[in-house]
Formats: structure tokens, C-alpha cells, sequence
């Protein structure tokens, strides 16, 4: 679409941007979340991370169900990579506790 001055094609743009702001991409990843029907982290809820229950240092992370999408609540990077590096599956969360269990202590050969 051609403009005839700058004015002119600002004038649209705003226009444009008013009438479809609801559609556009929300810049805050919060904002997206609470678009989505996620809540908003408040300081009373999220000062700590549910799993280790380390304050946190920087924003927490939103943790949620993959197969219902139902939130579960805030943790800190560190726990919430762990969940997803064992698949959210408790099974195989349970394998690795008990292995850590089973080989506490057991001296290891050390790699140079």
C-alpha cells in the first residue's frame, strides 16, 4: 500500500496496531502465560522453588502439565530442567532416585 506522507501511513499504522492489538504477540513471556489462563507470579507464592526450595535468584519458571497443560507451580531453572530432562516421568524419576540411592557413597574411578 502506497502513502502519500509519512503522516499519513503513521496515522494507518496506529489505526491499524488499535484494532488489532488483541491479535498480536505479547512481548512478555507472563503475559503470554497469563493469556493463556496461567496465573502471574506474585511474591507471596513464588519466592522459593517448590522442588528444592531454594529462593529464588532470578524469574521463576512456570512448570505445567504437558498432556492436560494444567499448571503445577514455579521453580527455579535447575528443577524445572531436570523435570524435562527425565520426561515429567515419575517412573523414571523414581529409577534415578534410587539409583542415587543405591550408589551413595560408591567411590568412583576419576577421568583425567
Amino acid at each position: 500500500m502506497a502513502f502519500l506522507s509519512k503522516e499519513k501511513e503513521l496515522a494507518y499504522r496506529r489505526s491499524w496496531y488499535k484494532q488489532n492489538a488483541a491479535k498480536l504477540r505479547p512481548s512478555s513471556k507472563h503475559t503470554q502465560r497469563h493469556r493463556r489462563g496461567y496465573p502471574l507470579p506474585t511474591r507471596a507464592e513464588s519466592t522459593a522453588c517448590e522442588i528444592c526450595h531454594e529462593h529464588f535468584t532470578k524469574t521463576p519458571l512456570l512448570d505445567h502439565c504437558h498432556e492436560t497443560g494444567v499448571f503445577r507451580g514455579w521453580l527455579c531453572r535447575t528443577c524445572n530442567s531436570g523435570l524435562g530432562q527425565f520426561k515429567d516421568n515419575v517412573v523414571i524419576l523414581e529409577k534415578a532416585a534410587e539409583y542415587l540411592r543405591k550408589t551413595k557413597g560408591v567411590a568412583t574411578a576419576t577421568l583425567k
